[in-house]
C-alpha cells in the first residue's frame, strides 16, 4: 500500500488523498471516492494502467513495491528487477496519472527502495548505498523533469541505512540495516534537503533493544520546529514512573553533573579574573603573589615607545602601567622618565600585535581609537612597545588581547556577526568584529560601528593565505600546507586556550648575490646602489637590501633547519655551474646570458615554525589558493587551487566537522590562477591565460559534472598588462580588477539566478590603489587601498557609487558629448605594514 497527495487540493473533491495498493497478482489499483468526513474508507477501486514492456511488445513490466509521495502524490514504482519507473500526469482531479515513463539510475544494481517527499529523493540500491537527488522545477502534481535527470544528478549517502521515509515537508526517517534501530536525519532545510548526520531516536525510557522492521512518516508536517527534542534525547523524559526512584535515576545523576560542571567554569573564571578586595576586606590587587593596596595596577615594565603618528618619532623610555577594574574598564598609562604622562582608557584599545624581534628588543603594537572623553594628543594613536625579552612582551599581549576580547563580549553585535580576516606581515592571522552595534547621532538610530573603530585580534599561527565564511576559517602555510581552525576554539570565549594543537611551516629565505664587472679588476662586489636601485646583497625584488647577517629567526617559535646559506647552482650548461653565478646585460635585465657586464647568484636558508595553535592539517597536495563559499547556505564547500592551478573542491564540512571528508578535482582546459566561488552552486576563476571563467549549475549534484562558461573580459582587447588579477563574486555582483590599472574596479552587473553569469561590465574609479578585494556574504565589497601618502595599505568598505560631473567631449559629428565617471567611495579602517590575503564572512 502507499498513500499520499495530501497537499494536493481540489475544487470539487475536498479532503481527498491518494490510496494506491498493488495487488498480489500484480495488478495496481487506486481507491476512489475518498472523502475525510462523509467516506475516508473510499467507495470503489480503479485500475491503473500496466507498465508496457521495453523489451517484449504486448508483454508488461512485474512491479514489485510502489511509494506515493506524502506531498504532491507522485506514484513511483520499482520493477521486480530493480527498475524505476514513475507515473506523469497526476493532477488533484486525476490522481491516478495518464501514462508511465522510466527514470534513469545512479548505478545499475537494482533499486530495492525509494521514497519521494516535496523536493527531495531518496533511494537504496542491492549493493546497499544510500542515494540522495534534489527534484527541482517542479509543477504542482507531476514532477516532468524525473525522466531527464543523468546518473550524475544523484549523490551517494553511505551503505549504513536502509528503509527509508520521507515526510511531506521532506524529513527523512531510515532504519540502519546493522543492528535495525530508528534514525532520523537532522538539520534538514530547504536549502540543505540532505540535511547532515544520522541521529538515533529514543524508542523507550527502558534499555530494551527495539528491532524495527518499517517506518512511515504519513501525513506529519514537522516544517516549523523539525524533530521534537524528546524523539533523541534519552535524558529528556523519566526513565521510571516511580517518584521514589527518581533521585537515583540516571537523568537526574546527569543533570547534577552537568550542574556541577558549570558551576566549575564560573567558578574558575571567576578565579581567573583579578579579584579587586582581599580577605581583609580592603580593596587591593593581587598579582604574581603580590598584593597593591588601592592602586589597581595589574602589570608594569619598563619599556621603550614610540607614538605614531607625530613630529617626532624618537624612542621615549618610560614606565607602562596597565590597570584594571575589569578585563573591559580600566585603563593603560605611560610615565616618561621626563617626568611628562599618556593615559588611554581600555575603550580604546582596537588591536594589539606582536611584531618581530629586532634588535634583540621583543616589539608590540598598541591601536588607539578616539576617545570624546580623552584629551586629543591620544586621538587615533599607534603605540610601539619595545621590551627587553620575549616572556614580558607575550605576558602583555596576552593580557591586552583578553581586554580587546572582553570590550567585543560587553558589546551589542547584529545578527550577521560578520569578521574580517587577513594575514599581517609576521604571517599572523588577524580576525576583526565587523558587527559591532553604536549608538548614532539620532538617540532612536542603532548602527554599525565604523570600520575605523572595530576590534581586532592576532591568533596564533603562520600563514600566507586564510579564507573564512559560516565561522570556519582555512589557511594556507607558506610550505602549501592547508590548515582548518578547530572546531573546538570558540573565537568569543577565549584566546588563549589550549587545545593541545601544533601548527608548523617552513620558510625558505632567498638572498642574491650581485657583482658588477670592471674593466680593470673584473668582477667585484660594490657598495651603496648601482644605477641607483640595486644593492650587492638584496631580497628576490633586487631592490631591498637584504645580507645574511641581517636574516634573523623573528622569535621563539622558529628555528633554523639548515645550519648555514646553501647556495643553488646555475643552470646546466652555464660557465661555472659549481659558483651559481648567471649573468645579463645590466641590472634589471634577463640573467640569461652566457656572459655580461652584471653576474647574480642564489643563496637559501630554510627555518621552521613551530607553535602551539588553534589548527589542525587537513591532507591534501600542495596549495597554492584557498576560498570557501562566502555566502550562509548549506552544503559548504571548500575550494582550493593547487600549485599546477589545478582546482579542487572539499566536501563533507558540516559544523561538527570542519575539515571536510573527500576532495573533487574540477576539470578545466587550462591552469586557473584565481578563483572566487559565490555559492554552492556558481564560482568563477581567472585562467593563467587571463580569461574570466564562470561554473554554475541549478542542483549541488550538477556542479561537479557542469561545463565552464567564458565570460567576456571588462576591455576590449585583453593583453598581458590587461589581464585581471583579483576577483571577488557573491550571488548578487562580481567585481574584478585589471593588472594595467589597480584603481579601476569593474562590476558585473545583470547577475540573477537565472542569469548568474550576468549581462555587462561597470567600470567604476577608486581614488586609491586597491591591492585585493574581497565580498561579504550580505553583498557588501572590501578592498585593501594602498594610501597616496604613507604608501601602507588600509582595509575599506565600499560605501556608496557617486557620479562626477559630466565631461564634454566632441564626438564623430563635432558634437558634445557628455561622459559620466563613476567613482567609489570609501570608508576607511585599519592600516598596516602588510594586509595580505583579505576575506570577510
Amino acid at each position: 500500500m502507499a498513500t499520499g497527495g495530501f497537499d494536493l487540493k481540489s475544487t470539487t473533491n475536498k479532503g481527498e488523498y491518494s490510496f494506491f495498493a498493488l495487488h498480489r497478482r500484480g495488478v495496481l489499483v487506486i481507491r476512489k471516492g475518498i472523502r475525510s468526513n462523509s467516506s475516508p474508507e473510499g467507495t470503489h477501486w480503479q485500475v491503473v494502467d500496466d507498465i508496457a514492456s521495453e523489451e517484449n511488445s504486448g508483454d508488461v513490466e512485474q512491479i514489485s513495491k510502489i511509494t506515493c509521495s506524502h506531498s504532491y502524490g507522485n506514484l513511483i514504482a520499482i520493477t521486480w528487477d530493480g527498475r524505476l519507473f514513475y507515473r506523469f500526469g497526476i493532477t488533484a482531479d486525476r490522481r491516478e496519472g495518464t501514462a508511465w515513463s522510466k527514470i534513469e539510475l545512479p548505478v545499475s544494481s537494482p533499486i530495492v527502495d525509494i521514497c519521494l517527499g516535496r523536493n527531495a529523493l531518496w533511494m537504496s540500491s542491492a549493493t546497499g548505498t544510500l542515494w540522495f537527488r534534489k527534484v527541482i522545477n517542479r509543477t504542482i502534481g507531476a514532477h516532468y523533469e524525473l525522466n531527464t535527470k543523468t546518473p550524475e544528478s544523484y549523490v551517494a549517502m553511505g551503505d549504513r541505512m536502509c528503509r527509508i521515509a520521507v515526510s511531506k515537508d521532506d524529513r527523512v526517517l531510515a532504519i540502519d540495516k546493522a543492528d535495525e534501530k530508528l534514525f532520523l536525519r537532522s538539520n534538514v532545510s530547504a536549502n540543505e534537503l540532505s540535511g547532515r548526520q544520522w541521529i538515533e531516536i529514543v524508542a523507550t525510557g527502558n534499555k530494551e533493544n527495539i528491532s524495527w522492521n518499517q517506518v512511515d512518516l504519513g501525513n506529519l508536517n514537522l516544517t516549523d520546529h523539525g524533530f521534537p527534542r524528546l524523539w533523541t534525547d534519552p535524558h529528556f523524559v523519566k526513565q521510571t514512573r516511580s517518584t521514589i526512584s527518581d533521585r537515583r535515576s540516571e537523568w537526574r545523576a546527569l543533570i547534577v553533573e552537568r550542574l556541577d560542571a558549570l558551576a566549575d567554569q564560573v567558578w574558575n573564571t571567576s578565579r581567573d579574573h583579578p579579584c579587586p578586595y582581599n580577605h581583609s576586606g580592603q580593596r587591593s590587587l593581587s598579582i604574581d603573589g603580590m598584593t597593591e593596596q588601592t592602586s589597581q595596577w595589574v602589570l608594569k615594565a619598563s619599556v621603550q615607545v614610540i607614538v605614531l603618528p607625530s613630529k617626532n618619532q624618537n624612542r621615549k623610555t618610560g614606565m607602562a602601567i596597565l590597570a584594571m577594574n575589569s578585563f573591559s574598564e580600566g585603563y593603560l598609562q605611560i610615565d616618561y622618565k621626563d617626568k611628562t604622562q599618556f593615559k588611554a582608557s581600555f575603550k580604546q584599545i582596537l588591536c594589539v600585535s606582536a611584531a618581530s624581534v629586532s634588535q634583540g628588543k621583543a616589539s608590540l603594537k598598541i591601536v588607539l581609537a578616539a576617545d570624546s572623553s580623552s584629551s586629543k594628543d591620544n586621538k587615533g594613536l599607534t603605540l610601539n612597545f619595545s621590551f627587553d625579552g620575549e616572556d614580558e612582551r607575550d605576558k602583555w599581549k596576552t593580557q591586552m588581547q583578553k581586554i580587546v576580547l572582553a570590550l567585543v563580549q560587553s558589546e551589542p553585535r547584529s545578527i550577521d556577526k560578520r569578521c574580517m580576516w587577513f594575514v599581517d606581515s609576521q604571517g599572523s592571522p588577524r580576525v576583526g568584529f565587523l558587527s559591532t552595534l553604536q549608538i548614532g547621532q539620532e538617540p532612536e538610530k542603532v548602527e554599525l560601528v565604523p570600520l575605523d573603530k572595530c576590534r581586532f585580534l592576532q591568533l596564533p599561527g603562520h600563514f600566507m593565505a586564510v579564507s573564512s565564511s559560516n565561522g570556519l576559517a582555512y589557511g594556507i602555510s607558506s610550505d602549501g600546507e592547508l590548515w582548518c581552525l578547530s572546531k573546538d576554539f570558540d573565537l568569543m570565549r577565549e584566546i588563549d586556550v589550549d587545545l593541545d594543537l601544533v601548527q608548523t611551516d617552513t620558510v625558505t629565505e632567498i638572498i642574491y648575490e650581485h657583482e658588477k664587472k670592471s674593466r680593470l679588476s673584473g668582477f667585484c662586489t660594490f657598495n651603496g646602489r648601482a644605477n641607483g636601485l640595486y644593492f650587492a646583497w638584496s631580497d628576490k625584488t633586487e631592490l631591498v637590501q637584504k645580507r645574511k647577517e641581517d636574516c634573523r629567526l623573528p622569535s621563539r617559535e622558529w628555528s633554523w633547519l639548515d645550519p648555514d646559506w646553501l647556495l643553488v647552482p646555475a643552470p646546466e650548461g652555464s660557465k661555472e655551474p659549481e659558483s651559481g653565478w648567471v649573468y645579463a646585460k645590466n641590472f634589471g635585465e634577463e640573467y640569461d646570458r652566457a656572459d655580461g657586464w652584471v653576474r647574480r647568484r642564489e643563496w637559501r636558508r630554510r627555518r621552521h615554525f613551530s607553535s602551539k595553535a588553534p589548527w589542525v592539517r587537513i591532507d591534501a597536495p600542495p596549495i597554492a589558493h584557498v576560498k570557501v563559499q562566502n555566502d550562509r547556505s548549506w552544503p559548504l564547500f571548500l575550494w582550493v587551487l593547487s600549485i599546477d592551478g589545478d582546482l579542487l573542491c572539499r566536501t563533507g564540512i558540516t559544523t561538527t566537522n570542519h575539515c571536510g571528508a573527500a576532495w573533487m578535482e574540477i576539470v578545466c582546459n587550462e591552469p586557473l590562477a584565481r578563483i572566487s566561488p559565490a555559492w554552492n552552486c556558481c564560482i568563477w576563476a581567472l585562467t593563467t591565460s587571463a580569461r574570466i571563467l564562470c561554473r554554475h549549475a541549478t542542483d549541488i549534484a550538477d556542479m561537479f559534472t557542469c561545463d565552464w562558461a567564458e565570460v567576456e573580459s571588462p576591455v576590449l582587447v585583453n593583453t598581458p598588462e590587461s589581464h585581471p588579477i583579483a576577483i571577488t563574486a557573491t550571488g548578487a555582483a562580481v567585481w574584478v580588477i585589471l593588472n594595467d590599472d589597480p584603481s579601476i574596479l569593474y562590476k558585473r552587473i545583470g547577475i540573477t539566478l537565472t542569469n548568474p553569469e550576468g549581462t555587462s561590465w561597470m567600470r567604476v574609479k577608486s581614488p586609491l590603489e586597491i591591492s585585493s578585494i574581497a565580498t561579504s556574504s550580505t553583498g557588501y565589497l572590501y578592498a585593501v587601498l594602498i594610501h597616496n601618502q604613507t604608501l601602507l595599505p588600509v582595509t575599506a568598505m565600499l560605501k556608496e557609487i557617486v557620479t562626477e560631473k559630466a565631461k564634454k567631449k566632441k564626438g564623430k559629428g563635432k558634437q558634445n558629448v557628455e561622459e559620466v565617471e563613476r567613482v567609489a567611495v570609501w570608508e576607511h579602517g585599519i592600516s598596516e605594514e602588510q594586509i595580505n590575503s583579505l576575506s570577510v564572512d
